[in-house]
């Protein structure tokens, strides 16, 4: 089994783009116009339990994830990304453009803003210092901007990190984000990022990766799911689905 459909959560109103924290803290976009993100609990049995009386607007896109004991909510807004430490209440606006960055937990904290050519970079005293910038010469990813972060990362075993994102593609005026694997070994000032695209059961055409979660040692893969294009009144859908990383990882070169 790479991947097995296991439940549709439903979010309150149009909800969407939801990531968890391993003690089930939870947050997503209001809804497909709004520019501001909901709080809630997500239960052993998928179910969302919203937080009705928290809004923070000016944020989209959550994603959550832990790094060096603490727990972080990154904003997911365009040229305005930033992170907040959900136990010290501490912000950092990231000030580089774009979004989608992928954060690669650890001390000190780093994330990914490019996948080809591979940039990475480090917070060092709450601003990011480029740490590595490079071209990988793979056929698996011809064009930079089509590669797009989506989960945090995960720490598998020292030096390796995996996780999930989406390939974006405009054929004949249809546009899809097509799910994607990375593994990303490091070592020192060493990097090799290996990549695959996935298929998910059942999936939409535009599906984006937003959380991994470990439970009772098994691994999930949320995902956020919408058959057209983005700002346009349409069904949405969050999607887990259970995988394993042996057989999804065997699909990188």
């Amino acid at each position: 089994m790479s991947f097995r459909f296991v439940k549709e959560i439903q979010l309150p109103g149009n909800g969407i783009f939801l990531s968890a924290l391993p003690d089930g803290r939870a947050y997503h976009r209001k809804d497909h116009i709004s520019i501001a993100i909901r709080r809630g609990r997500l239960t052993e049995d998928w179910e969302f339990i919203p937080d009705e009386d928290w809004e923070r607007p000016g944020w989209e896109d959550p994603r959550v994830f832990v790094s060096g004991g603490h727990r972080y909510c990154a904003n997911n807004l365009l040229n305005g990304c930033g992170i907040r430490n959900l136990d010290t209440g501490e912000e950092v606006s990231l000030n580089l453009p774009g979004k989608n960055f992928t954060y690669l937990p650890g001390e000190p904290l780093s994330f990914i803003s490019w996948f080809s050519p591979l940039e990475i970079h480090t917070l060092d005293s709450g601003r990011p210092r480029k740490s590595v910038s490079r071209r990988l010469k793979t056929p698996r990813m011809p064009l930079a901007d089509s590669w797009r972060g989506g989960t945090p990362g995960v720490l598998l075993e020292p030096g390796v990190y995996a996780g999930f994102g989406h390939r974006t593609t405009i054929d004949s005026g249809v546009l899809t984000h097509h799910p994607f694997v990375w593994r990303l070994l490091t070592n020192r000032w060493r990097y090799k990022l290996e990549s695959s695209l996935v298929e998910l059961p059942d999936r939409w055409r535009i599906c984006d990766p937003t959380c991994i979660l470990e439970r009772g040692g098994k691994w999930f893969l949320i995902t956020a799911q919408s058959p057209l294009a983005w700002l346009v009144e349409q069904p949405l859908r969050t999607v887990v689905y259970e995988f394993d990383w042996q057989g999804v990882l065997a699909q990188c070169p």
